[in-house]
């Protein structure tokens, strides 16, 4: 069976609630719960985190580095999204914004491929990779 509008909605959903935990909320662990038990994160930079003990380390380690940093804002769009039954894959842009005290500027820009599942009748990462198209100037 092909994906509803309604399980399209809830993936689109996903993404933002994966960016407002990281960006605003800052809490590992709900971060983390975006993801499979197993879920598989695999950034930039090639580092993979697996489980959602090692993505919540993941995040954590991410904010200590943010923290010498301008918050950051993960703005998503473009969504493709495509599936049957339990699994989808999701592709969109990411547009990284820096707040600064000048305003805000693009930081980065990139790509999340996505493979995704649905558990318990929850839409959730399976995999998560990240390509960045260009680093910060600082």
């Amino acid at each position: 069976m092909s994906l509803s509008d309604g399980d399209r909605r809830e993936i689109i959903e996903l993404a933002a609630r994966y960016s407002w935990e990281l960006d605003v909320t800052r809490d590992a662990a709900a971060v983390a719960a975006t993801f499979t038990e197993d879920g598989l994160f695999v950034g930039d930079t090639g580092a993979v985190s697996r489980g959602r003990a090692q993505l919540v380390r993941h995040f954590e380690r991410t904010w200590e580095r943010w923290a010498r940093r301008s918050p950051l804002r993960h703005w998503t769009t473009n969504h493709v999204i495509t599936g049957d039954g339990d699994e989808a894959t999701h592709t969109c842009y990411i547009l990284l914004i820096a707040l600064e005290d000048a305003g805000p500027r693009v930081d980065r820009t990139g790509i999340y491929r996505d493979a995704l599942k649905r558990v318990d009748g929850r839409w959730l990462f399976a995999e998560r990779h990240v390509s960045i198209d260009q680093y910060p100037r600082s």
